[in-house]
């Protein structure tokens, strides 16, 4: 494992890796971890002390709380990489296998599963305070963890997953499809998913996007009825 290698550390969620449910805990093997070259290797570029920050503020959040990192990886940001794990030494995976690279208990995860009543052991379970709860059973579930992402960012320091929630990108720092101008936009057409040029409501694109609103107006709607201030969640 080579130190010019990074991986996004937005890859980096609950489902998409091994789950020890039965030390209730998250082990990232060194099988497990899907190294990504999208972002070529890293930039030799200081951090601002604002990232760095905001990098030792997670960090330290992550490991007061029971997780850990292999020694030999960082956490770091940079303009090219955004926000990644870097190898600061090579790393040998023993014959034997079992490489632990980060452990993350179940308690520091955030999803749908901490509003429901009867959250799995570990998880931490905010379904009295969160209006968020309200939702489950009415919306699809990745849009109930949508929405409580939502308030956990609206809630600001009094959140448990503020260091977390500070280090993702803000809507300015977005790069993906979604957020591109209709410009941009036109590098798309014939593509998969921008495919429909000449009605771009029916591609790929638009249509995620029509999904992603319509959850968005169910989960008002339903807080509404519910007498919620749905309102905070309209900025």
């Amino acid at each position: 494992m080579s130190k010019s290698r990074i991986f996004d550390f937005r890859r980096l969620n609950f489902d998409s890796h091994k789950r020890c449910t039965d030390h209730g805990h998250l082990t990232l093997t060194g099988v497990d971890i899907d190294w990504s070259s999208n972002f070529g290797t890293t930039s030799s570029k200081s951090l601002t002390l604002a990232s760095m920050s905001i990098q030792k503020a997670l960090m330290s959040w992550f490991e007061a709380n029971g997780g850990s990192i292999n020694p030999s990886i960082a956490l770091a940001k940079d303009e090219e990489g955004g926000q990644h794990y870097r190898a600061l030494d090579d790393i040998s995976i023993p014959s034997s296998g079992g490489l632990q690279v980060c452990y993350c208990p179940f308690g520091l995860t955030l999803s749908h599963l901490n509003v429901i009543v009867s959250p799995p052991a570990a998880v931490r379970n905010c379904s009295q305070e969160s209006v968020c709860a309200k939702l489950v059973g009415k919306i699809p579930t990745a849009a109930v963890s949508y929405f409580f992402l939502a308030e956990q960012r609206l809630e600001g320091a009094e959140s448990f997953w503020e260091p977390y929630i500070n280090s993702l990108p803000l809507e300015s720092e977005m790069q993906t499809p979604l957020w591109f101008d209709e410009e941009d936009l036109k590098w798309l057409n014939g593509t998969t998913l921008r495919a429909h040029a000449t009605d771009p409501s029916r591609s790929g694109l638009e249509m995620r996007r029509g999904m992603w609103k319509d959850q968005w107006q169910q989960g008002l709607e339903v807080l509404k009825s519910e007498g919620e201030h749905f309102e905070r969640f309209t900025w």
